[in-house]
């Protein structure tokens, strides 16, 4: 059996502090933070740590339930994104791999109630 990637895109706010040696990235709706030598690295580290975290809370079975207690709703079919105090909104694609079936899946997101 092969699988087929899914992919979606969130925007996601972040906040950047300048530590001296580093600047630190951090995304208080996911509660995840980064870090990078400059700006530009630093939201690329962000960004690689929100698809790390999705992707294994998606593995794992428990993506609902984490969106969930992270104050993610779905309204009027649209997630929405809780508002967080930020610097920067970031745009990050995330894949999601799914085993292909015979009769193949609608919707993966169907069982997902937030």
């Amino acid at each position: 059996m092969s699988t087929g990637t899914i992919e979606f895109e969130v925007k996601l706010s972040v906040e950047l502090h300048d530590n001296g040696d580093v600047i630190v990235s951090y995304c208080p709706v996911l509660d995840i933070a980064s870090q990078g030598i400059t700006k530009q690295e630093a939201i690329e580290n962000i960004k690689e740590a929100v698809v790390a975290f999705v992707s294994s809370c998606y593995d794992r079975g428990v993506l609902n339930e984490v969106l969930t207690e992270r104050g993610f709703k779905r309204k009027s079919g649209k997630i929405e994104v809780p508002d967080k105090p930020h610097d920067y909104i970031i745009n990050v694609p995330i894949p999601l791999y799914q085993l292909e079936q015979e009769q193949p899946t609608k919707n993966i997101f169907s069982n997902i109630t937030y």
